[in-house]
């Protein structure tokens, strides 16, 4: 473990800049209180690194003091007017987060009071103590707390430090397919039920009109090869085979939203992880993969094949990975087949720069593999902007969106229980549409939590390995906290089918 000197250290060097974000300032503002052991009430914890908004910072003396005072901003992006977020870390004790109002707590103008209790990471020196890994980020009686998504985790919160830590993505000015919404793509495509065990194929179009709402609690009786029941939200075809499917776009809209960068929205997947701290997952939706540079070589008989694995409907993203203190500990970026550390360039140490690969859209460290010269930068997070290539503006970006988790899925993003396919079944298994990010197919393992549950580089669907079980699916839950968040609820499907 790093000593508190050098992480403070750290802390002062990452966010010396006082937002990436700037805001107006009107009054200044003075916040004080302890900091304490709330577990086994040994007294004041010293040498505690207290931060307001991410913006100012202090370490608690010897009687676990500390005041802090800046200007008042009137915005802190991701919350609501008004509010703010006090973050308490220390080692050995799990960190808090508070949110809180200052005109609530704030009595003419004297400086506010905002006491910290702390709990145990692990073992702690009194009976009473027990372990408790899982970042503090919902005490409803130290705070602020709306949990809808039920993780944890304060809504407002995850909102905070999507925005704080949002990327910025370059698009290659000879891309073809730009970003897109699920609203959007939604009031382009049409659902189906399909299986492919039939002679010929069996599909059946679901009666529109098509929205969130209307992508669950569906239903089919695949009869072709025995008889089972497939559903729209909890039933996953391990090869494409027996599924719900949205159809491929129309050519002319295949490019997206290509010149409405407004409704380029960036879906964001926050939740508690293994650290002691926040995984934040940034997801981009494309309505086509458009790939042509890497071909996947076939045999089928005597001959040999290429083929362009290009396919309906694209979910691609990173993840950034926060520790107990908040502060980014490694970003995995999401492959063609598999979850990879990254090393990334960060802006104001905030900010990882992320590389849209034209045609497969996978989020590159670098632009080693990129085609263009030229780019479009996306800043992703909310009121960020988009610059074309010349230098330009094309105005603001979409935006975040906290789609919640699986289970309660957050502001009536009810497409992330959707279990089926985001394109249209093709003749192979990598030209068909592959699945959302509560589905995704890339890293997944078997139950053992070890065995790769597809082959990479074959261009039909692998066997699922003999007693496979259940697939895990990583893109969704890596690195998740499991002592706050339900396993099977949120990280498999409840059933497979072919």
């Amino acid at each position: 473990m790093r000593s508190v000197k050098s992480t403070f250290s750290i802390l002062c060097s990452v966010y010396c800049v006082l937002c990436t974000h700037p805001v107006r300032s009107e009054v200044t503002t003075t916040v004080l209180g302890s900091v304490t052991d709330a577990e086994c009430g040994t007294g004041p914890i010293a040498g505690a690194i207290v931060e307001l908004d991410g913006a100012v910072r202090a370490v608690a003396n010897s009687e676990g003091k500390y005041i802090l005072t800046q200007p008042r901003p009137t915005v802190v992006l991701g919350l609501p007017p008004g509010q703010h977020v006090l973050m308490v870390a220390v080692e050995d004790f799990r960190s808090k987060v508070v949110r809180f109002s200052m005109s609530s707590l704030e009595p003419d103008g004297m400086p506010i009071r905002v006491d910290i209790g702390l709990w145990r990471r692990s073992g702690a020196p009194c009976a009473a103590a027990r372990p408790h890994p899982t970042i503090d980020a919902a005490d409803g009686a130290a705070g602020l707390v709306v949990d809808d998504d039920r993780d944890g985790i304060d809504d407002y919160v995850e909102q905070w430090l999507g925005e704080r830590f949002a990327p910025i993505v370059y698009h290659g000015e000879s891309e073809r397919n730009f970003p897109a919404s699920v609203d959007w793509f939604l009031s382009k495509t049409r659902m189906f039920t399909y299986d492919d065990a039939c002679e010929p194929d069996e599909k059946h179009e679901v009666p529109g009109p098509l929205t969130q709402g209307r992508l669950t609690g569906r239903s089919f009786r695949a009869t072709c090869q025995g008889t089972s029941t497939i559903t729209s939200d909890s039933t996953r075809s391990r090869c494409k085979q027996a599924t719900f499917f949205l159809s491929d776009l129309a050519k002319p809209d295949q490019a997206g939203l290509r010149n409405k960068p407004a409704e380029w929205v960036t879906y964001l997947h926050a939740y508690p992880n293994s650290l002691g701290g926040v995984t934040l997952q940034y997801w981009r939706f494309y309505a086509q993969d458009d790939d042509q540079r890497h071909l996947i070589h076939a045999r089928v008989g005597p001959f040999e094949m290429e083929l362009i694995p290009g396919h309906g409907g694209d979910w691609e993203g990173a993840m950034v990975h926060l520790n107990g203190l908040l502060l980014p500990a490694s970003v995995d970026r999401l492959g063609h087949a598999t979850i990879d550390a990254v090393a990334v360039t960060w802006v104001q140490g905030q900010h990882p720069i992320i590389w849209s690969e034209e045609g497969g859209h996978t989020s590159d460290p670098n632009q080693l593999d990129m085609i263009s010269s030229r780019f479009i930068e996306q800043q992703t997070w909310s009121g960020g902007t988009v610059t074309l290539p010349d230098g330009s503006s094309a105005g603001y970006s979409g935006g975040l969106r906290n789609v919640g988790e699986r289970s309660h899925p957050l502001a009536g993003q009810q497409f992330i229980r959707y279990s089926g396919l985001w394109g249209s079944p093709g003749d192979w298994f990598v030209t068909s549409g592959y699945w959302g990010p509560a589905f995704n197919e890339t890293g997944s393992v078997c139950e053992d939590g070890v065995t790769p549950a597809y082959k990479s580089g074959v261009p039909d669907c692998s066997p699922v390995p003999v007693g496979c079980g259940r697939i895990f699916h990583t893109a969704w839950c890596k690195s998740m906290d499991f002592t706050q968040m339900d396993r099977d609820r949120e990280c498999t499907a409840s059933d497979q089918s072919r």
